[in-house]
């Protein structure tokens, strides 16, 4: 059998574009970010213990907030409620990390939480109160 120029360059050309294709064939890799994003690294050991911490003080204030605007409070009750709530957030973070015993924890932070309505509830009248409770019932 011979090969004539005409069949070699058909032949080449076929071969070119079944290489090309096979390129575009390839599925790429999506660039992973990471943990820390592009160009990102952690800046410490810290830094987990840092969104925690940002965590429960924005829970804080979402809590305080709610039920600063749901009672209709002005500053000064505002400032005791907002209070209340970083002292039982510090409370339900030191119950979380020191107890092993999950129905202990469980108790503990049953009574966390009475101990702070039982404060709400000396604090404002009654009716806003009552609305203290439907919040509560309705999910926070």
């Amino acid at each position: 059998m011979k090969i004539t120029p005409l069949i070699f360059l058909l032949f080449i050309t076929t071969a070119n574009l079944v290489v090309a294709n096979l390129g575009d064939l390839k599925q790429e890799r999506p660039k992973s970010k990471g943990k820390f994003g592009v160009n990102q690294a952690p800046t410490s050991s810290f830094s987990s213990q840092n969104r925690t911490a940002k965590t429960t003080a924005q829970k804080v204030d979402k809590l305080a907030e709610k039920i600063i605007s749901t009672l209709e409070l002005n500053e000064s009750e505002a400032k005791i409620i907002h209070d209340l709530c970083e002292n039982r957030a510090e409370k339900i973070e030191k119950i979380k990390l020191n107890s092993d015993n999950s129905q202990q924890k469980i108790i503990d932070l049953q009574s966390v939480n009475q101990a702070f309505d039982a404060r709400i509830k000396q604090l404002v009248t009654p009716s806003q109160y009552q609305k203290y409770e439907m919040m509560r019932k309705n999910g926070n």
